[in-house]
């Protein structure tokens, strides 16, 4: 195995890693964001507001 593709291997790897945490923190975000939405709706609804 030579260096250069040694390198590129790793920095493909690297660059696959990054993604999946990328698309992870997105969907963290969004599942969090929609608790968040429906738990504000919950509690709208239960004092009996109306929006």
């Amino acid at each position: 195995m030579s260096d250069v593709s040694f390198v590129r291997n790793k920095r493909d790897i690297y660059g696959a890693i990054i993604t999946v945490h990328t698309v992870m923190s997105a969907m963290y975000c969004q599942a969090l964001l929609s608790v968040s939405v429906t738990a504000a709706h919950a509690a709208r609804t239960v004092r009996g507001d109306t929006l």
